[in-house]
């Protein structure tokens, strides 16, 4: 019985792997006389035309990396599908959610800050009180004496505003936010706007500049509100419309900023802004000169800087609830050097300026993003308050 189950396995093994190379001639229909003249194949020859295990896992293996190269090629080449407007407007809820913890915990740490500022200005009113109640029982002891002395009064110093002057700047400034609005879109293009990735922002900075550009910052964002809702918070922020021409709204604003214990008494400081109404955006722009002054009756140290802002809202092109904000600013100066302004010129100075002017802008994106935040807070709380008022049967 054992010998028959060996038998039939030498059988199978010799069907599978060798019948075809035994009895292939043998099978085929051949004539005569050629099968008698042909040579018999030797072992060797058989061996050769036919490939080992090794050799056709190796050509198998070889063929199945040039596959996969090909696939990946076809990868690589395939254009990257576009995500969904949804997704997109999920991301960017994600970017304002992470300002606004980040927002938060500045919050706090300045809070701390802050208290413990107000626990030292309370320990000096409480000082400050001791002080002046001693000083009220000296003033009434002299003056029972009748050696009360009388401290000379300050000078107070005028300061002379000339409106026509005003008036005479506000109009060149106009002029030259007229001509900005029209020369809009090449500005864009020569400062690469549409390269700048969203939200991104592209900064330059010379501290080395006493006349010309000394400071650039071109920026884009997205937010997930609707460009009325934009429009508004940017609107809220830093305008007030004192003047309009159809679809023209105009502000102009000259304050005088002072500036105590210093060389210079403070700044003159004059800012426009216009708001133009199209059919795709809304476009503010922002121009602002500032003048240092000195001491005696305000005369100028040849030192001057403007800055001007272009911020361009529009729809985000994924949906009615996504707003697209491109804005560009500079600062230039203007150097006629004087020996009043050499202070001006330090490289210290030019820094803390520019510091100062980032922060500026910053700022105006963070205060129209808090308030677009409360607006929507507000907004779906009203919906709830409807909804609850609904289910009641008020």
């Amino acid at each position: 019985m054992a010998d028959a189950a060996e038998f039939q396995a030498t059988q199978d093994f010799l069907d599978v792997f060798v019948a075809e190379e035994l009895w292939g001639d043998l099978l085929g229909p051949v004539d005569a006389p050629a099968a008698v003249a042909a040579p018999q194949p030797t072992a060797a020859a058989s061996n050769a035309r036919r490939p080992t295990p090794k050799q056709q896992i190796d050509r198998l293996q070889d063929e199945v990396r040039q596959l996969s190269a090909q696939l990946h090629a076809l990868g690589t080449d395939r254009p990257q599908p576009k995500p969904p407007a949804r997704s997109r407007r999920a991301e960017f809820w994600h970017q304002v959610a992470a300002r606004q913890l980040e927002r938060r915990r500045s919050s706090e740490s300045e809070n701390g800050k802050l208290r413990e500022m107000a626990k030292l200005q309370i320990e000096e009113a409480k000082s400050l009180r001791r002080i002046l109640k001693r000083r009220t029982k000296i003033q009434r002891l002299q003056k029972m004496l009748g050696g009360e002395q009388q401290k000379p009064q300050q000078e107070a110093r005028p300061l002379a505003v000339s409106t026509k002057e005003d008036e005479r700047v506000f109009e060149r400034m106009l002029l030259d936010v007229d001509v900005l609005y029209g020369k809009m879109d090449a500005l864009f293009v020569e400062k690469g706007m549409d390269t700048i990735p969203c939200p991104g922002r592209k900064r330059r900075t010379d501290n080395a500049a006493l006349n010309g550009v000394c400071f650039e910052l071109t920026q884009r964002e997205a937010v997930p509100f609707s460009v009325e809702m934009v429009k508004d918070a940017v609107a809220d922020v830093q305008f007030c419309t004192q003047n309009s021409e159809g679809d023209i709204d105009t502000v102009m604003i000259s304050f005088f900023a002072a500036q105590a214990k210093a060389q210079t008494t403070g700044v003159k400081v004059r800012k426009v802004v216009r708001r133009y109404d199209g059919d795709s955006r809304t476009v503010f722009i922002y121009r602002v000169l500032m003048e240092p002054k000195l001491y005696n009756l305000g005369e100028h140290v040849g030192v001057h800087a403007t800055s001007t802002l272009l911020l361009a809202i529009q729809h985000g092109g994924t949906s009615d609830e996504t707003t697209l904000i491109q804005s560009h600013f500079s600062a230039r100066r203007h150097d006629e050097g004087l020996t009043a302004g050499h202070l001006m010129r330090l490289s210290v100075n030019l820094n803390v300026a520019i510091a100062v002017w980032d922060e500026s802008i910053s700022r105006i994106y963070e205060q129209v993003e808090n308030r677009l935040m409360d607006k929507a807070c507000l907004k779906r709380h009203n919906q709830d308050a409807s909804t609850i008022d609904q289910a009641l049967g008020k």
